[in-house]
């Protein structure tokens, strides 16, 4: 009877470590692919690249990172940047959102971006630029602050 429950046992660990070494290499091998979503109107264009990893719960954030972005860009010049530009020329009218990311982190259990926006309202005297990380636990999908 000790005999079955130590190979019980001994067979329960290898299982475990086994699911364990399946799950870390999973995560490490995140595949890491680029989406963009873009438009172009009279007023304004967008061009938003974002990562898709395969991780449901991981480019379910990204997607919502990368529409909400648009959405209050969008909201900005319909609600703060209304000036009569039409005396400058057509490229200084036009306002732009560009959104590109960077993976600058990928191992058995996280996964990092790094997104630069550069925004140019149009009529302003230059574009400014921000960054956002954000990194991601593999095993649960949750976003690490």
């Amino acid at each position: 009877m000790k005999k079955k429950l130590r190979l019980a046992a001994l067979l329960l660990c290898a299982m475990m470590v086994l699911a364990c070494s399946v799950t870390a290499l999973a995560a490490a091998n995140v595949k890491v692919m680029k989406r963009t979503l873009k438009k172009t109107t009279e007023t304004y264009a967008y061009q938003v690249s974002y990562p898709r990893t395969g991780v449901k719960a991981i480019d379910d954030e990204l997607y919502d990172y990368a529409k909400d972005e648009i959405e209050e860009f969008i909201d900005d010049i319909e609600n703060e940047y209304g000036a009569d530009l039409s005396g400058l020329p057509e490229e200084a009218r036009r306002s732009t959102l560009d959104i590109s990311f960077k993976l600058y982190r990928r191992d058995e259990n996280t996964v990092g971006f790094l997104f630069e926006e550069v925004t140019y309202f149009g009529g302003a005297a230059h574009p400014t630029t921000q960054y956002e990380a954000m990194n991601f636990d593999t095993r649960t999908g949750e976003e690490i602050d």
